[in-house]
Protein backbone atom coordinates (compact mmCIF):
# COMPACT_ATOMS: atom_id res chain seq x y z
CA UNK A 1 0.00 0.00 0.00
CA UNK A 2 2.97 2.07 1.03
CA UNK A 3 4.99 1.93 -2.64
CA UNK A 4 1.41 2.05 -4.40
CA UNK A 5 0.62 5.55 -2.80
CA UNK A 6 4.68 6.56 -3.45
CA UNK A 7 4.02 5.26 -6.99
CA UNK A 8 1.07 7.97 -7.12
CA UNK A 9 3.00 10.77 -5.94
CA UNK A 10 5.68 10.19 -8.13
CA UNK A 11 3.33 10.28 -11.28
CA UNK A 12 1.20 13.06 -9.76
CA UNK A 13 4.43 14.87 -9.67
CA UNK A 14 5.54 14.01 -12.99
CA UNK A 15 2.13 15.22 -14.43
CA UNK A 16 2.80 18.48 -12.54
CA UNK A 17 5.77 18.63 -13.95
CA UNK A 18 4.78 18.42 -17.66
CA UNK A 19 1.64 20.45 -17.45
CA UNK A 20 3.76 23.57 -15.74
CA UNK A 21 6.19 22.61 -19.20
CA UNK A 22 3.56 23.26 -21.40
CA UNK A 23 2.26 26.31 -19.46
CA UNK A 24 5.50 28.14 -19.67
CA UNK A 25 6.11 26.86 -23.24
CA UNK A 26 2.65 28.50 -24.66
CA UNK A 27 3.61 31.66 -22.53
CA UNK A 28 7.00 31.75 -24.47
CA UNK A 29 5.18 31.10 -27.68
CA UNK A 30 3.13 34.36 -27.69
CA UNK A 31 5.71 36.79 -28.97
CA UNK A 32 4.46 40.11 -29.32
CA UNK A 33 4.81 41.38 -33.48
CA UNK A 34 7.60 42.84 -35.32
CA UNK A 35 8.20 43.99 -38.64
CA UNK A 36 7.40 46.65 -41.24
CA UNK A 37 4.63 47.16 -43.21
CA UNK A 38 4.03 49.85 -46.14
CA UNK A 39 1.27 51.56 -47.43
CA UNK A 40 0.51 52.78 -51.17
CA UNK A 41 -1.73 54.88 -53.88
CA UNK A 42 -3.79 56.11 -51.29
CA UNK A 43 -5.97 59.37 -52.52
CA UNK A 44 -6.18 62.15 -50.84
CA UNK A 45 -8.88 65.64 -50.18
CA UNK A 46 -7.06 68.31 -47.96
CA UNK A 47 -8.99 70.90 -45.73
CA UNK A 48 -6.80 74.11 -46.26
CA UNK A 49 -7.10 77.55 -44.74
CA UNK A 50 -8.53 79.38 -47.04
CA UNK A 51 -12.36 78.63 -49.17
CA UNK A 52 -10.16 77.65 -52.58
CA UNK A 53 -10.00 74.68 -53.64
CA UNK A 54 -7.87 73.02 -54.15
CA UNK A 55 -5.86 72.99 -51.86
CA UNK A 56 -1.81 72.91 -51.25
CA UNK A 57 -0.81 70.05 -48.83
CA UNK A 58 1.51 72.40 -47.61
CA UNK A 59 -0.76 74.46 -46.08
CA UNK A 60 -3.48 71.91 -45.41
CA UNK A 61 -4.95 71.75 -41.85
CA UNK A 62 -6.90 68.13 -42.36
CA UNK A 63 -6.07 65.06 -44.29
CA UNK A 64 -8.26 62.77 -45.62
CA UNK A 65 -7.20 59.55 -47.18
CA UNK A 66 -9.05 57.13 -49.34
CA UNK A 67 -7.97 53.94 -51.37
CA UNK A 68 -4.87 53.15 -49.07
CA UNK A 69 -3.59 49.32 -48.76
CA UNK A 70 -0.86 47.73 -47.69
CA UNK A 71 1.57 46.28 -50.16
CA UNK A 72 2.43 43.36 -51.10
CA UNK A 73 5.74 44.11 -53.26
CA UNK A 74 9.48 43.06 -52.66
CA UNK A 75 10.78 44.22 -49.64
CA UNK A 76 7.76 46.34 -48.48
CA UNK A 77 6.53 43.69 -45.50
CA UNK A 78 9.18 42.19 -43.26
CA UNK A 79 8.96 40.10 -39.77
CA UNK A 80 5.61 39.04 -38.99
CA UNK A 81 4.07 41.28 -41.71
CA UNK A 82 5.64 38.67 -44.51
CA UNK A 83 2.54 37.42 -45.91
CA UNK A 84 -0.13 39.84 -45.10
CA UNK A 85 -2.91 39.97 -47.84
CA UNK A 86 -3.00 43.42 -49.68
CA UNK A 87 -5.72 44.95 -47.45
CA UNK A 88 -7.83 48.51 -47.85
CA UNK A 89 -7.13 50.64 -45.16
CA UNK A 90 -10.86 52.50 -44.08
CA UNK A 91 -10.84 56.15 -45.08
CA UNK A 92 -9.01 58.23 -42.49
CA UNK A 93 -9.72 61.71 -41.67
CA UNK A 94 -6.94 63.41 -39.28
CA UNK A 95 -5.62 67.15 -38.08
CA UNK A 96 -2.25 67.18 -37.51
CA UNK A 97 -2.08 69.33 -34.91
CA UNK A 98 -4.34 66.97 -32.77
CA UNK A 99 -1.68 64.34 -31.72
CA UNK A 100 -4.77 60.95 -31.52
CA UNK A 101 -6.55 62.07 -34.70
CA UNK A 102 -5.18 59.37 -36.80
CA UNK A 103 -6.49 55.66 -37.22
CA UNK A 104 -5.28 52.96 -39.87
CA UNK A 105 -7.94 50.24 -39.65
CA UNK A 106 -9.19 48.10 -42.08
CA UNK A 107 -13.17 46.65 -42.01
CA UNK A 108 -12.28 43.28 -41.63
CA UNK A 109 -9.60 43.74 -39.57
CA UNK A 110 -7.09 41.38 -40.89
CA UNK A 111 -4.51 44.50 -40.30
CA UNK A 112 -5.53 45.38 -37.23
CA UNK A 113 -5.90 49.01 -36.12
CA UNK A 114 -3.15 51.53 -35.48
CA UNK A 115 -4.29 54.90 -33.03
CA UNK A 116 -1.99 57.73 -32.77
CA UNK A 117 -0.76 58.90 -29.78
CA UNK A 118 1.58 62.12 -31.47
CA UNK A 119 2.14 63.59 -34.50
CA UNK A 120 5.20 65.51 -36.12
CA UNK A 121 5.61 67.84 -39.23
CA UNK A 122 8.08 65.91 -40.04
CA UNK A 123 8.67 67.54 -43.62
CA UNK A 124 6.85 70.31 -44.94
CA UNK A 125 8.59 71.14 -48.47
CA UNK A 126 6.91 72.38 -51.73
CA UNK A 127 4.50 69.64 -52.86
CA UNK A 128 5.32 67.10 -49.78
CA UNK A 129 4.68 66.66 -46.31
CA UNK A 130 5.88 64.34 -44.40
CA UNK A 131 4.10 63.07 -41.09
CA UNK A 132 6.31 61.17 -38.26
CA UNK A 133 3.32 59.52 -36.13
CA UNK A 134 3.69 57.31 -33.00
CA UNK A 135 1.05 55.38 -31.78
CA UNK A 136 -0.50 51.92 -30.57
CA UNK A 137 -0.65 48.79 -33.19
CA UNK A 138 -3.28 46.22 -32.17
CA UNK A 139 -2.57 43.25 -34.57
CA UNK A 140 -5.74 41.83 -36.62
CA UNK A 141 -6.85 38.65 -36.84
CA UNK A 142 -3.69 38.09 -39.44
CA UNK A 143 -1.29 37.35 -36.30
CA UNK A 144 -1.33 35.03 -33.95
CA UNK A 145 -0.75 37.29 -30.79
CA UNK A 146 -2.99 40.06 -31.02
CA UNK A 147 -1.23 42.05 -27.82
CA UNK A 148 -0.93 45.87 -28.28
CA UNK A 149 2.65 47.47 -29.34
CA UNK A 150 4.03 50.57 -29.91
CA UNK A 151 4.21 51.38 -33.59
CA UNK A 152 5.80 54.21 -35.59
CA UNK A 153 3.97 55.09 -38.93
CA UNK A 154 5.93 57.71 -41.80
CA UNK A 155 2.95 59.41 -43.85
CA UNK A 156 4.08 60.79 -47.02
CA UNK A 157 1.66 63.10 -49.24
CA UNK A 158 2.87 64.28 -52.76
CA UNK A 159 1.31 67.14 -54.79
CA UNK A 160 1.36 67.32 -58.75
CA UNK A 161 1.58 70.14 -59.21
CA UNK A 162 2.36 71.62 -56.03
CA UNK A 163 -0.93 73.42 -54.21
CA UNK A 164 -3.56 72.91 -57.67
CA UNK A 165 -2.46 69.25 -58.35
CA UNK A 166 -3.35 66.07 -57.88
CA UNK A 167 -2.66 64.39 -54.48
CA UNK A 168 -0.92 60.62 -53.64
CA UNK A 169 -0.34 59.61 -50.85
CA UNK A 170 2.35 56.47 -49.47
CA UNK A 171 3.72 55.26 -46.03
CA UNK A 172 5.01 53.20 -43.57
CA UNK A 173 4.67 51.15 -40.24
CA UNK A 174 7.36 49.81 -37.95
CA UNK A 175 6.65 47.87 -34.79
CA UNK A 176 7.91 48.29 -32.55
CA UNK A 177 8.08 52.40 -32.87
CA UNK A 178 11.32 53.19 -34.57
CA UNK A 179 11.11 56.22 -36.92
CA UNK A 180 13.43 56.08 -39.75
CA UNK A 181 12.34 57.68 -43.38
CA UNK A 182 12.31 54.66 -45.32
CA UNK A 183 13.90 54.28 -49.00
CA UNK A 184 10.67 52.01 -49.66
CA UNK A 185 8.53 54.76 -48.76
CA UNK A 186 10.12 57.00 -51.10
CA UNK A 187 10.35 54.69 -53.65
CA UNK A 188 6.83 53.96 -53.46
CA UNK A 189 6.11 57.68 -53.79
CA UNK A 190 8.16 57.81 -56.81
CA UNK A 191 5.96 55.64 -58.58
CA UNK A 192 2.53 56.91 -57.59
CA UNK A 193 4.50 60.50 -58.97
CA UNK A 194 5.15 58.72 -61.99
CA UNK A 195 1.35 57.46 -62.70
CA UNK A 196 -0.26 61.42 -61.48
CA UNK A 197 2.38 62.40 -64.21
CA UNK A 198 1.90 60.17 -67.46
CA UNK A 199 -1.82 61.59 -66.36
CA UNK A 200 -1.67 64.49 -66.28
CA UNK A 201 0.57 64.29 -69.72
CA UNK A 202 -2.33 62.17 -71.25
CA UNK A 203 -5.33 64.32 -70.31
CA UNK A 204 -3.39 67.54 -71.48
CA UNK A 205 -3.19 65.57 -74.99
CA UNK A 206 -6.21 65.07 -75.12
CA UNK A 207 -7.22 68.31 -74.51
CA UNK A 208 -5.22 69.67 -77.18
CA UNK A 209 -7.15 67.45 -80.06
Amino acid sequence: MIRSFSAIRRVACVLASVAALAICGSTASAVPVTGNVSFQNGSTIVIGTSFLFPFSINSATSFQTTALTTSTAGGSLTGDFIGLPATIIDTSVFDPSVGNSLTISDAGNVFGSFTSTAIVDYVNTLGTRTFAVTGIFTPGTFFSDPTPQTAAVGITYLQIPPNTGFIVSVGSMTVPAVFVPEPSTFAFAGIGLAGLVGLDVRRRRMAAK
